[in-house]
């Protein structure tokens, strides 16, 4: 095909939008469609390569597999092992476990169904996995598995070039992708099924330049780019994507491919010479950032700012630079690099492969290779993980009851459930210890994410239908079962905080959830202890402690004043007491244990050697134990239990 210089700075229009999204500059927060116009770009010129193959009866499949990984593998090679030591140094167990499991999947090229699969409610956050951006490389790599099997065979069937049979694909691609959009956003996000209508748009504006171009339009094409820049600068995380909302920058994109040339307003202005050299380094620097901020974030207790996340992203196009010129380039070229042969090519890419798989299978079988780690440092992070067996999630379908599994002090006289969410899964091991002693049995019923009140949930949030499930139906257990209390404890400003955060909201959501909390509180007819909010953190808590063990023997003082608590949780508080005191059911202020207790004017997550979260929010075994301590009181109060020994 003809080169078009167009098409380069189109590539640059794309990757800088991504770099500076995941950088987190709001400004560009729809920044994210940039993949999405790298996908219509790649069908299309995948496309026209092998369509004019085709013509010259010349296309071979080992042909066109050679170029792929001639084109992808070495500069995936460098930075993923560029990560290893990263990893290997500042990453913890947990941490390095999911690194290797993502660096199995992606050179399996699975790492979207990986991620998508990792992405549930105790998933790390997105932008600390180094390699979470290789799933637009899987998604690429799993259409060209087939697509170009399908091209040939339209082929020699006689339907050349095939845009009728691609558009019938491409549709029904793209109507999934629109359904899934609200059935299932995480799993329709990755999902390669409804991506490929992307790429199949550019086989087919690439079908039509190879059959009978369109003569160019200015306009048409000026349009397809603003279409692109009102997407980047108008989208946010949450608009459904993809869905017929991601038709803007797909068909801006497309407009520019058959509309566009180097007569063009849009041509021209493409073609400027930065545009076009960012294009030449356009893959490197998808590859490089995103490892670059993800363990800058790790690293860093606290946020990193925006002018070293700037510095951070200038980097990304240096070492891109970098690997495209030696890395990129030499590998490329058949006559002087390094692998002159097709059978060079398969050879050392699978050797590459094979060593990548071996060191993610290693990590993973090891549990994150914890003997990297000072002893110290090691048996910190293992005794501080809190037990999450007997909590379920939408993916672990709905729990029977009784669940032997998740019963503790089995035959006790006395008996009490602790119904809530993940904040109560967390809590629960230690409070069955601290009531054992005085015969008292104690049900696990946890779900995660789900707000333990019937009649009320999150709203504007998709898949709620499980979390519903399982509060009417343990509600209706916690009634017939004969129990003495129950304890109730979520985390509720994940629930409250927001004013248009549950349904149904009325006109008054205050007095929605004082009414709903009262009348799921009756209902059961059981003693209730209501535990209020805790301080919780915006980083990993474990982390940033043990990052510090590292180097020092003493565990960080780790908390926020009072006065961020309160703040944070100014809806959450009123809203909670006003229930409490409608329904009259015994509450726990967990403020009192962790505030002003060991700092003046602090709410702290560690003391001494000691923390009492294990990530932002969830207690570890230490904090949970200072939590039951004051939940037993509050029972033996309720229960007439003996004081504890």
């Amino acid at each position: 095909m003809n080169y078009r210089r167009e098409i380069d700075g189109l590539r640059a229009i794309a990757v800088l939008p991504v770099i500076l999204y995941h950088a987190g500059f709001s400004v560009f927060q729809g920044g994210y469609v940039g993949v999405d116009v790298f996908f219509v770009i790649s069908g299309f010129l995948i496309t026209t390569i092998i369509l004019n193959d085709l013509k010259q009866g010349r296309f071979s499949i080992l042909r066109f597999y050679e170029r792929r990984a001639r084109r992808i593998l070495p500069a995936l090679f460098t930075v993923v092992a560029a990560c290893v030591p990263f990893a290997w140094v500042w990453m913890t167990p947990v941490q390095m476990d999911k690194f290797s499991q993502s660096v199995l999947a992606t050179f399996l090229f699975l790492s979207n169904i990986y991620f998508w699969r990792d992405s549930g409610y105790f998933a790390a956050a997105a932008d600390e996995k180094p390699l979470i951006h290789t799933w637009s490389l899987a998604v690429e790599e799993q259409f060209y598995l087939l697509f170009p099997l399908l091209l040939l065979l339209l082929w020699k069937r006689g339907a050349r070039p095939g845009t009728f049979w691609i558009s019938v694909l491409a549709v029904a691609s793209l109507l999934f992708s629109q359904w899934a959009s609200g059935v299932d956003p995480e799993k329709n996000f990755f999902f390669t099924g409804s991506r490929i209508w992307e790429l199949m748009v550019g086989s087919i504006a690439a079908c039509i330049m190879v059959k009978r171009p369109p003569a160019p339009k200015d306009g048409v094409a000026a349009l397809g780019l603003l279409m692109i820049v009102f997407a980047i600068f108008a989208y946010n995380d949450a608009t459904p994507f993809p869905s017929f909302y991601t038709l803007v920058p797909v068909l801006g994109t497309a407009f520019i491919l058959v509309f566009a040339d180097k007569n063009t307003m849009t041509g021209r202005l493409l073609s400027m010479p930065f545009l076009v050299g960012i294009r030449l380094i356009s893959y490197s620097a998808y590859l490089w950032h995103q490892p670059i901020f993800a363990f800058a974030r790790i690293y860093n207790i606290t946020a990193p700012s925006q002018l070293l996340m700037l510095a951070l992203a200038l980097l990304s196009i240096g070492l891109a630079y970098l690997s495209w010129r030696f890395v990129e380039q030499p590998f490329r070229r058949t006559k002087t690099g390094p692998l002159k042969s097709r059978k060079s090519v398969f050879l050392a890419s699978g050797i590459g492969m094979a060593l990548f798989l071996a060191f993610g299978v290693y990590g993973d079988k090891s549990d994150g290779i914890p003997n990297r780690l000072p002893a110290n440092v090691a048996s910190f992070y293992a005794t501080n993980e809190w037990d999450k067996s007997c909590l379920y999630q939408r993916r672990d379908g709905q729990p029977d009851w009784p669940n032997e599994r998740c019963i503790f002090n089995k035959g006790a006289p006395l008996k009490i459930a602790i119904w809530g969410d993940s904040i109560a899964a967390s809590l629960t091991p230690s409070i069955a210890r601290v009531v054992q002693e005085n015969g008292v049995e104690v049900h696990q019923l946890t779900y995660g994410s789900c707000m333990p009140v019937r009649g009320l949930h999150r709203a504007a949030v998709e898949g709620q239908d499980p979390c519903i499930d399982f509060v009417n139906r343990s509600h209706d257990f916690i009634q017939k079962a004969g129990f003495d209390a129950v304890v109730i404890v979520a985390n509720w400003p994940t629930y409250l905080e927001s004013a248009a955060s549950l349904e149904p909201v009325r006109t008054s959501p205050k007095a929605e959830f004082t009414d709903v909390f009262k009348q799921s509180v009756d209902q059961l007819g059981v003693p209730v202890l209501l535990l209020f909010t805790h301080p919780s953190a915006k980083y990993e808590v474990i982390d940033a402690a043990g990052r510090v063990l590292l180097h020092d023997n003493l565990v960080p003082k780790l908390g926020i004043s009072i006065q961020e608590f309160h703040d944070r949780t100014q809806r959450t508080r009123p809203l909670l007491e006003k229930a409490a005191k409608t329904a009259d059911v015994q509450t726990l202020s967990m403020e009192s244990l962790f505030c002003d207790t060991y700092q003046k004017g602090e709410c702290v997550f560690s003391a001494g050697q000691d923390i009492f979260l294990s990530d932002k929010v969830h207690f570890s075994p230490t904090g949970a134990d200072i939590v039951a301590g004051a939940v037993y009181k509050k029972l033996a109060e309720m229960l007439n239990l003996s004081p504890r020994q």
